[in-house]
């Protein structure tokens, strides 16, 4: 049985080396992931949908492909989502990644027991 588990996990690693890249383990926890930012007026949205689609709206500018990968995985690690932190938390850490003036703050993400998982924020 060892052997055949430890088959799979190689077939895995073989077959899907782009998922073990950088910080996307993060990105391994999640169906899909968005999250929306409102900050100055803009509205700001990164997406991850499993396996290999990556999106990144800048108010009307979309950005796909190597570029939106690396910013979603970037932000999803950034922001820890795997350590369940409160909406507060997660907006100390877009702050110290240079999002001083933001409005509101909503993350929707799905895990992949497509158990439902979301963070909400709205500045008063």
């Amino acid at each position: 049985m060892r052997i055949l588990i430890a088959a799979a996990i190689m077939a895995v690693m073989v077959y899907a080396p782009d998922a073990y890249a950088g910080g996307e383990e993060d990105l391994l926890l999640y169906s899909e992931i968005t999250i929306t930012v409102q900050s100055g007026g803009v509205e700001y949205e990164w997406e991850y949908k499993n396996p290999d689609r990556f999106e990144v709206e800048e108010g009307t500018s979309v950005k796909k492909g190597e570029r939106a990968r690396e910013e979603v995985t970037h932000l999803v690690t950034a922001l820890s989502l795997s350590e369940s932190p409160s909406a507060e938390d997660v907006v100390d850490v877009l702050k110290k990644e240079g999002w001083t003036d933001l409005e509101s703050l909503r993350i929707v993400a799905l895990d992949r027991d497509r158990c439902l998982f979301s963070w909400g924020w709205k500045r008063d």
